[in-house]
């Protein structure tokens, strides 16, 4: 810390840990107990991988707690007037991971959002600070402008509505056909009018692929997504001046 601001930050170098309702506003029950599980059955002196860029340690699950810990107290800090605002330098990152983890791309099924995340610190906040200060948040926004799409948050977000997913596989019977409902609000039925999110990022093909994570396009009326969602997808390789005219606009 540079003493230009040594007056003016407060540092918090030991947040606390989150608690598991907190992760579980968010995260389905089957995803958090499998990562609990990888994670503590690992030596210390191994690594494993979740996915392609993952890694989990012995030491990751109190990672990702206390990650998650740094954001929930942000929000008690500026809720409770002891800060205007607050930035979180924390690791593991999140907007990748969606209610199950990694989400795979409805336009190239081979991407999944794997990008170093166990769990979606930034919903975590928001669901928290919408259920924990619900007599005083009525609103929530999340801004991801990253350069890649924030697919899990989204994910995240559509679950505030009922959400209906089919699938089906071939087994030695015909054609089985599986429908899973997904619904996880964070406070209640209204939460889809009053939560709002906004992912600005690259979007289309790149170097003969789609660029990762082969998500976010533009949200349209007949989607059947929940009416806070909006997609800013922007060409690869556009310059910062062109993103800042979008923002503008």
């Amino acid at each position: 810390m540079t003493d230009e601001f040594a007056d003016t930050l407060l540092w918090i170098l030991e947040p606390p840990r989150a608690n598991a309702v907190d992760i579980l506003r968010v995260h389905e029950a089957s995803y958090y107990s499998r990562i609990e599980e990888l994670i503590m059955t690992l030596p210390e002196d191994k690594i494993k991988l979740l996915d392609s860029d993952t890694s989990l340690s012995h030491k990751s699950w109190e990672a990702a707690f206390y990650a998650a810990g740094a954001v929930t107290n942000a929000v008690d800090n500026v809720m409770k007037g002891h800060n205007r605002n607050a930035f979180c330098l924390i690791r593991p990152p999140g907007h990748h991971s969606g209610p199950t983890g990694a989400v795979a791309s409805e336009l190239d099924r081979s991407q999944t959002s794997n990008g170093f995340c166990l769990f979606n610190n930034i919903a975590i906040g928001a669901a928290y600070a919408k259920c924990v200060y619900r007599d005083i948040i009525k609103k929530v926004a999340i801004i991801d402008f990253d350069v890649h799409h924030g697919n899990g948050t989204q994910e995240i977000v559509e679950n505030l509505n009922l959400r209906v997913v089919k699938d089906s596989f071939v087994a030695t019977v015909p054609l089985v056909k599986l429908e899973y409902r997904f619904y996880k609000p964070w406070l209640n039925e209204d939460d889809s009018k009053n939560v709002l999110f906004i992912s600005s990022h690259g979007f289309g093909h790149a170097s003969g692929k789609m660029f990762y994570p082969a998500s976010g396009e533009e949200v349209k009326d007949d989607d059947n997504l929940p009416g806070g969602i909006l997609n800013i997808p922007l060409e690869y390789g556009t310059d910062s001046s062109t993103f800042r005219k979008v923002y503008r606009d």
